[in-house]
């Protein structure tokens, strides 16, 4: 394919094909190879030329989006192709089926467009080049002028790069003018790529950037006014501006029905909020009533201070009663010790009697114990005499029997002597071919079992490979179906959140709840608590605005921090632990609570000077308007002493040294997510990496990007399981046939043994036979001969044996009646020593028993110091009840007050009043009412300035849509005009050859575009074009496309095979 371009520069090409040479005189032909980088040659044919680089001359440096490179590869019928075009116009030619389309095609697609805009194939996995599992393309733009794109970033060109794979997916990256990767991540690659093409303005859709050849042939051949205008609408971008402009419409149809609906609901709710106003007036009315049921209140609590310091006194007597009773368990249990320790004095005398009765009979005692052993020890001797016995026995029978078989083939070389000499060499001969193919045999047979063994090695290790996969997908759909589960739990939670702290769930879906747990106990809270920590936490200055900072920021502060509540007292962290436990259960994962005294002003905390621009405090990212969350903050996470730097150079510039660190500083960390500690006195600096939190993020995130994360997570988490479960089907399936295959070579393997064993067997006894041969009857007497000595030698052994076992018989015999005489005569002698014994054993028993009493008397005083401690502790929580009533009470009186009813009595009065406040509102819950109309007046106000503001914006939507329409028309007028005068300008030549003029005629009105003619005389003919020639039409077409560049003037065009009807 041959490209040229209008500068100057030289004919150059790509691929493989041949040419002839222009820097030769001689006709001859010359191949140009495959080998040469990338498939990129010059006109001279120099394959080995070194690789050309970007150039940027002041000439064309102002063409932003201008192309500089495309490169392919395994690509349609590309397996590597670099083109490099001259910077005006190429022409690309070539026979059919050299690659010239792919590459438009590659352009398409490599810079963000779709199998559909370019009617080849269905499926961009198509593309992709026969017996290869990728396609890669990259096309680089220029990147410089007033107009180019992050140029501190990209420098003068970017380079667009998307990879195919065979499932249909891409893969998109993008590099700057030295090929390093700038944004990696697909998705995030994606997103720039769009805008860097909406900032070239390039649509490789629309047909004056690429016109594709079925569209260059099909344009003028339709001969359809009503398709030529919507290509003109396309090609000049009007159609996407009313497209916008309609949908624009649409959304302002549905604000105005929603603005309709929000009205009508706004109307009913104000019925609501008039009838709940009056049954609040006719709450304020009953305060007499109330102030009644305080005062019985008051002297309710009061009665309960006398009722707790009644109880008091009868609980100190309690305890005076179990003091005495202790006592006496307490003496008897000290009376019982020292009997105890008597009786064991007592063993120890006799222990120390019985052991010197013991050593008078010790030496016969040793004396018993090493004839034991020398009575064991002959028994051993006789034993192996045995062995022996049995060993030479055998020897002798062997022996007997060789000897048999010697004189029977004594007999038989005798026999043989007489036989001729030539049968016995041919008999040899024999022998020898037999035992030739056995060894054969047996040598092919032993390969078939290594080949077998090898066989089964393989599949041993696909079988343990199988395995351990099979493990790892049970482990891991056990770990994904436990998320899973946690994952639709939490989105029920979350979908079921209601009321006004529904923007809370962003911080934990259970948390609504909690907020209005809380407000329906607020009376039980000295303080009411304060929390989750980060509703009173916003982002601000850069943190605001980067979602990384902001990341970094959040994972900083610790998701247990944000989610945390605050308590003043220990007493109101009892009360939110009960509603925490009330509303998660036995759910580990409930928000922590920190108890510290609220303090309603901020702490006067001193600011680290830092000049570095690149450097902030974290304190400066966070916007906190609670002065007690700010406070808490600075306790916890020292958020005035973290620094925030955007590299990892400048915190090391600041932490590395003692005397760089600035005052007051703590540690910084970096954008990157890495913290680094200064130097201390006996470490030196330090940095690590820190964990980012996964997900949106609290700080930023909301309820509908919440619920939309989740419900993504939970679809991949689906498919990703279902993946599982059919890789879990395919694993079993492969690791059955592995089995198959095993005991199959298995069964194989003791096949081929029995063959081998049966082969030796063979062998053997062709052998022997030789043997047998090589033998004669003055060896065979020989052997005869040595073996009756080894059997004589034998007879004389077992001889020996047996009379060795005879002596030791009769010694074992005297030994044993010797060892039962000294035993006897021991037994007597101890027999002394039983009355010491007999004492002994009843003076264990005595302090066995004692034990046991002392054992009852201890659980006796036990149980009765816990009876103790039980009456103390209760005594310390009524008098601790008796301080909190006494408060409560005070609270409610501010003085005490002697209450002339009991505590029954009074409660019974609470609740009747109760009850005729209540019937005076019947079946009405003032608490939940009062809450109820607190919120319903707090709806109705923010519905109908939310009424009013979207009334207010509609009305300027309504406006700006009318200006936009009267800018659009105005818009394709003048862009009608240019487009219509131009071609005009262009075709006079062009009417001068056909002998008519050709007009351009663009009724938007009737949306039809048109060509009019006009002959010699000035009448005007028909605007049928099918008058035209191919040629003709091509030219026509060429007119209107360069009257459309003329106009929308994009960074570069491509036309393919618009010259098909050009003579």
């Amino acid at each position: 394919v041959a490209k040229y371009g209008w500068d100057g520069g030289q004919p150059e090409r790509i691929g493989s094909r041949k040419r002839r040479s222009e820097d030769s005189d001689s006709d001859e032909e010359v191949e140009m190879s495959s080998d040469g980088p990338k498939g990129y040659y010059t006109s001279s044919g120099l394959a080995n030329k070194s690789t050309r680089t970007f150039s940027h001359n002041n000439e064309s440096s102002a063409g932003v989006g201008i192309i500089e490179r495309v490169f392919l590869e395994n690509f349609m019928c590309h397996n590597a192709l670099t083109w490099e075009p001259n910077h005006r116009v190429n022409f690309v030619t070539g026979q059919n089926g050299s690659g010239k389309s792919s590459v438009l095609q590659g352009l398409v697609l490599g810079l963000l467009g779709e199998s559909k805009h370019i009617k080849r194939f269905s499926k961009v996995s198509e593309f992709i080049k026969k017996d290869a599992s990728r396609a890669v393309i990259q096309v680089t733009l220029r990147n410089t002028g007033e107009d180019s794109y992050k140029e501190e970033l990209y420098g003068k060109s970017v380079t667009f790069q998307r990879t195919i794979n065979e499932s249909g997916t891409s893969a998109y990256l993008l590099k700057d003018e030295n090929m390093r990767d700038v944004v990696r991540k697909s998705k995030e690659a994606k997103d720039e790529c769009k805008r860097i093409l909406d900032k070239f303005q390039i649509q490789v859709d629309s047909p004056i950037v690429i016109l594709q050849q079925d569209e260059a042939k099909e344009m003028l051949k339709i001969e359809s006014p009503d398709k030529l205008y919507r290509f003109f609408e396309k090609a000049t971008l009007i159609k996407q501006c009313f497209d916008q402009y309609s949908a624009a419409q649409v959304e302002y149809n549905k604000a105005y029905d929603t603005l309709k609906d929000k009205a009508r609901a706004l109307k009913d709710l104000n019925i609501e909020y008039r009838k709940a106003q009056a049954k609040y007036d006719e709450i304020q009315r009953s305060e007499q009533m109330d102030k009644e049921l305080m005062q019985t209140k008051g002297e309710y609590a009061w009665a309960r201070v006398h009722a707790a310091r009644d109880n008091t006194e009868t609980i100190g007597v309690s305890i005076e009663k179990v003091a005495k009773k202790i006592e006496q368990p307490k003496a008897k249990l000290m009376g019982l010790h020292e009997k105890l320790a008597e009786f064991k004095m007592q063993k120890t005398e006799l222990e120390v009697s019985i052991e010197e009765e013991t050593s008078k009979f010790s030496s016969q005692e040793q004396e018993l114990l090493g004839l034991k052993e020398e009575l064991d020890r002959l028994k051993q001797d006789m034993k192996q005499l045995g062995l022996n016995l049995k060993q030479e026995t055998q020897h002798k029978n062997s022996v007997n029997q060789e000897m048999r078989v010697l004189r029977e083939q004594l007999e038989e070389v005798n026999k043989n002597d007489s036989d001729g000499s030539g049968d016995q060499q041919k008999r040899e001969q024999q022998r020898k071919i037999i035992l030739l193919k056995l060894e054969k045999d047996k040598k092919d047979v032993e390969e078939q079992i290594m080949q077998e063994g090898q066989t089964r090695e393989l599949v041993d290790s696909k079988i343990k490979q199988d395995t351990e996969k099979e493990q790892l997908i049970r482990q891991e759909l056990a770990t994904k179906g436990e998320r899973q589960t946690l994952l639709r739990r939490e989105l029920e939670e979350l979908e079921g959140a209601q009321g006004s702290e529904q923007h809370l769930a962003v911080f934990g879906a259970k948390i609504p709840l909690i907020e209005l747990a809380i407000k329906r106990n607020a009376s039980r809270f000295q303080h009411v608590p304060i929390g989750p920590v980060g509703a009173h936490v916003k982002l601000r200055g850069e943190a605001a605005s980067n979602p990384d900072l902001a990341r970094l920021v959040e994972t900083e502060l610790s998701r247990a921090q944000i989610t945390s509540y605050l308590c003043n007292s220990d007493e109101d962290r009892r009360q939110l632990s009960r509603l925490l436990d009330d509303v998660y259960g036995t759910d580990r994962h409930k928000p922590r609570i920190f108890t510290s005294k609220f303090i309603h002003r901020p702490h006067n905390v001193v600011r680290p000077v830092v000049s570095h621009k690149d450097t902030n405090l974290l304190m400066d990212l966070l916007h906190i308007e609670n002065p007690v969350v700010f406070n808490h903050l600075v306790d916890q996470k020292s958020i005035e002493a973290v620094l925030v730097c955007r590299s990892q150079d400048t915190a090391k510039g600041l932490m590395t040294r003692r005397e760089n660190v600035p005052a007051n500083v703590n540690y910084a960390v970096t954008h990157d997510f890495y913290r680094f500690y200064p130097p201390r006195d006996h470490t030196s600096y330090r940095s690590y990496y820190m964990e980012a939190l996964q997900g949106s993020g609290m700080l930023r995130s909301t309820m509908s990007n919440l619920v939309a994360e989740r419900s993504q997570e939970m679809k991949g988490l689906d498919q990703h399981l279902n993946e599982l479960q059919q890789e879990m089907v395919e694993v079993g399936r492969s690791k059955k046939s592995y089995e198959a295959e095993k005991k199959r070579a298995m069964a194989e393997i003791q096949k081929l043994r029995s063959k081998v064993a049966n082969i030796n067997s063979q062998v053997s006894q062709v052998k022997a036979e030789e043997d047998n041969a090589v033998d004669n009857a003055e060896h065979i007497s020989g052997r005869l001969v040595t073996r009756q000595s080894e059997l004589t030698e034998a007879e004389e052994k077992i001889q020996d044996t047996l009379n060795e076992r005879e002596m030791l018989t009769d010694l074992l015999s005297e030994k044993e009646d010797l060892f039962k005489r000294n035993k006897k005569e021991l037994n007597e002698l101890k027999s002394a020593t039983n009355p010491l014994l007999k004492e002994q054993r009843e003076i264990e028993t005595q302090i066995t028993n004692k034990t046991k009493e002392i054992l009852n008397q201890e659980k006796l005083v036990k149980k009765l110091n816990s009876e103790l401690e039980s009456f103390k502790s209760e005594l310390k929580k009524n008098r601790e009840e008796e301080r909190q009533f006494e408060a409560a009470a005070k609270k409610i009186t501010g003085k005490e007050v002697t209450p002339e009813k009991t505590v029954k009595q009074l409660n019974a009065k609470i609740v009747q009043l109760q009850k005729r406040i209540k019937n005076k509102h019947a079946n009405l819950d003032l608490e939940t009412f009062i809450e109820e109309f607190g919120n319903l007046k707090e709806r109705y106000v923010g519905m109908k300035k939310h009424i009013e503001k979207l009334e207010n914006l509609l009305e300027t939507i309504e406006k700006m849509n009318s200006e936009r329409l009267d800018n659009f028309i105005c818009i394709r007028n003048i862009i009608t005009n240019n487009v219509r005068r131009r071609f005009n300008l262009m075709i006079k030549e062009f009417s001068k050859q056909i002998g008519s003029e050709v007009f351009l005629r663009i009724d938007n009105t009737n949306k039809e575009l048109t060509f009019s003619f006009k002959n010699a005389s000035g009448s005007r003919s028909s605007s049928d074009v099918s008058v035209l020639s191919g040629g003709e039409k091509s030219f026509t077409q060429m007119c209107l496309i360069c009257a459309l560049w003329d106009m929308m003037r994009p960074p570069f065009r491509c036309l393919d095979e618009w010259d098909v009807f050009l003579d």
